[in-house]
């Protein structure tokens, strides 16, 4: 097994860890293949969960969870499908350490470590949920979420959670879409702001604050159309239909 992996030929390597049925196998087959390029692998990602799986190695495997919620924050800034890793990653120690003895001293401290980790996990879950909750609250209430995503900002070492490039995101973009709001408002000379910012710029706006996107000019024109053809005709009762139908020649 250390010739394959030296040797860097994944396919082998899979194929020989499923093929030996060794825990330890398992275990350095899952090793290796977290120091490939994973993140673009649905393949891979698959792989090394079943492997961990196979080699009862739930700690390893909550140490996976834990580096697929930080690459879904740090490359995606998805915080939703962050915190489903951070929950697996839970879940997964809660396993270890219910089977971990108390007994041994060794063992003891193993279980503190796993213990401890836990409640970092849970500290960083409930910071993310924290987060999640103040934006979906900008739905009912703007301005209170705005005040408690700025107090949300100030927390210490929250960087290390949620990336307040994340957070001043949203709050930039509240304001940015106050502006078109004010823009927009009929008791005011019309600007229509897509001739003056490009429509990703536009949609950026809208979803940081979870609002619906900017229709174009040509979009709203025919909805208009389509709705002054629906106001010029007339809506009659069946039986009055079927009078005006046989009069027609």
């Amino acid at each position: 097994m250390r010739a394959l992996l030296k040797s860097g030929d994944t396919q082998r390597v899979i194929l020989f860890a499923n093929t030996a049925r060794d825990k330890d196998i398992y275990r350095m087959a899952g090793n290796y293949l977290q120091n490939l390029n994973w993140k673009e692998n649905a393949q891979l990602m698959r792989q090394i969960e079943a492997f961990y799986l196979k080699a009862g190695a739930v700690d390893l495997l909550a140490n996976f969870y834990e580096a697929c919620a930080q690459v879904e924050i740090e490359e995606y800034h998805d915080y939703e499908k962050a915190a489903a890793a951070y929950s697996e990653a839970i879940r997964c120690l809660n396993k270890k350490i219910d089977k971990t003895s108390v007994d041994a001293k060794k063992q003891q401290q193993q279980q503190f470590y796993l213990t401890e980790r836990q409640e970092q996990l849970r500290e960083t879950l409930e910071t993310i949920q924290r987060f999640l909750d103040i934006k979906m609250l900008y739905e009912k209430d703007p301005g209170e979420s705005m005040r408690q995503l700025g107090e949300f900002s100030e927390r210490p070492d929250i960087d290390s959670i949620v990336r307040l490039g994340d957070i001043y995101a949203i709050l930039i973009g509240h304001n940015a879409w106050s502006l078109i709001e004010h823009c927009e408002q009929p008791s005011r000379p019309r600007i229509d702001v897509r001739q003056y910012l490009n429509k990703n710029t536009l949609d950026q706006i809208c979803d940081n604050v979870g609002v619906p996107r900017l229709k174009s000019a040509k979009s709203i024109k025919e909805e208009e159309d389509n709705n002054k053809e629906t106001a010029d005709t007339v809506e009659f009762s069946h039986s009055l239909r079927r009078h005006i139908d046989a009069e027609s020649p």
